[in-house]
């Protein structure tokens, strides 16, 4: 089946920027949406970047609506962290 659609949550992290790389890679996929606090990279393929604001979800909603997969990969270093 193609034409699927992926989110990608935390697509900057170590994690989720492989993931997004290999989804975006993937014939199953028609769509990637990476979704991110910083999205400074450029898009290509399948993959698009968006600007996620991580402490308010239901902002976030309109973008995984009708995904065929969501991926959460983001974490929130604790604060003074390097």
């Amino acid at each position: 089946m193609s034409g699927k659609i992926a989110v990608v949550a935390g697509a900057t992290g170590l994690v989720g920027s492989r993931l997004a790389d290999l989804l975006a890679g993937a014939p199953e996929y028609a769509q990637v949406l990476a979704l991110a606090r910083n999205p400074d990279r450029p898009a290509y393929g399948t993959l698009t970047w968006r600007h996620a604001d991580f402490e308010h979800l239901d902002r976030v909603l309109a973008d995984v609506h009708g995904a065929d997969a969501v991926i959460d990969v983001f974490c929130k270093r604790p604060a003074n962290t390097p």
